[in-house]
């Protein structure tokens, strides 16, 4: 067994706001690259529980949704692979962890610079060759459709040969933290891809607080958010810790993809449980990797910086063989 060299390190969501409304969701996000319907096993029925909406936090976005469904009495996870069994963050349901050599972090890092450069060029954007992450949102502005244009290809999801190092040194790593052989390959032997996001300043460039489960072919796996600039305290992915041992029961949501001010999501949004729902952004910093169970309450909190896109890859692993 390896040393375990994960560390606990969590800070409270920001309780303000700064100029306008935050937490507005925006046309183009889903969870997923591949957006399929819920599990019908877990579909849920119109709930007849009376619950409300108890977050630590009004920035979070969820939807407001009266016809929402409330699952079985069964905490999903029960019946599933839970890749974090074993580890000494089982309980919360995440951790942060030192991530990859520095010559390799340097590399993945210049292959998203150079992948987002080459999308906004081919979106009319003039950028210059020192381009970095961090001011995405200077070169979009506020043209929709330009960013769009760009954000699209990146949720969609990319090759992984395109990571710009050897992916394996990913699954080694992972795997590592949680003491299981790990693929990148969804299954049935599905294609090997990530996600990339840019969530613009102040903009609501997010999914809604929710589980990656509620999407039949996102379970068993094991998700990562690796943050690659803007991501700090006031940025950075939230996640609501324990919550992937809630019962299904104890949480409603949208029947379907989440529908807010207009705006269609493919996965289905939180919209009220009988706990307090307490939202944390672990906030990992350079060269380190949020690892956290899909099952997990997490999205939902918009990019509070005045002047920083925050930028991050999404990637996802399952058991190797299962």
């Amino acid at each position: 067994m390896t040393q375990d060299r994960t560390r606990f390190r969590a800070r409270p969501l920001a309780f303000h706001r700064q100029g306008g409304r935050i937490g507005a969701p925006v046309r183009y996000h889903g969870v997923s690259a591949m957006s399929q319907t819920d599990d019908p096993s877990s579909a849920g029925v119109p709930g007849p529980t009376p619950m409300k909406l108890d977050l630590n936090d009004p920035d979070i976005t969820c939807a407001r949704d009266s016809h929402g469904v409330v699952g079985p009495e069964r905490v999903q996870l029960d019946g599933d692979d839970n890749l974090l069994e074993g580890t000494s963050f089982e309980a919360d349901g995440y951790t942060v962890a030192p991530f990859l050599a520095a010559d390799e972090w340097l590399r993945l890092e210049q292959g998203a610079r150079g992948m987002l450069r080459e999308l906004l060029l081919n979106a009319g954007a003039e950028v210059p060759e020192n381009f970095r992450l961090e001011d995405y949102h200077r070169y979009v502005a506020d043209d929709r459709q330009k960013h769009l244009r760009v954000v699209r290809p990146l949720a969609a999801g990319l090759p992984v040969e395109r990571l710009n190092i050897d992916p394996g040194l990913i699954v080694a790593r992972i795997g590592e933290l949680v003491g299981k052989g790990l693929t990148l390959a969804e299954p049935p032997g599905g294609k090997e891809v990530f996600c990339m996001r840019a969530v613009r300043p102040q903009s609501g460039d997010n999914n809604p607080l929710h589980r990656d489960t509620w999407l039949a072919h996102l379970r068993n796996a094991v998700n990562l958010y690796v943050p690659l600039a803007g991501s700090n305290e006031r940025s950075s992915l939230a996640v609501v810790p324990g919550s992937h041992h809630w019962s299904e029961s104890e949480t409603k949501r949208t029947p379907g993809g989440a529908e807010i001010d207009g705006i269609k999501f493919s996965v289905p949004s939180l919209v009220a449980a009988s706990r307090s729902v307490h939202a944390i952004r672990p906030d990992p910093g350079e060269n380190e990797v949020l690892v956290f169970s899909p099952y997990v309450l997490h999205g939902g909190a918009t990019n509070l910086n005045p002047d920083t896109t925050r930028v991050s890859l999404e990637i996802r692993l399952w058991r190797a063989g299962g």
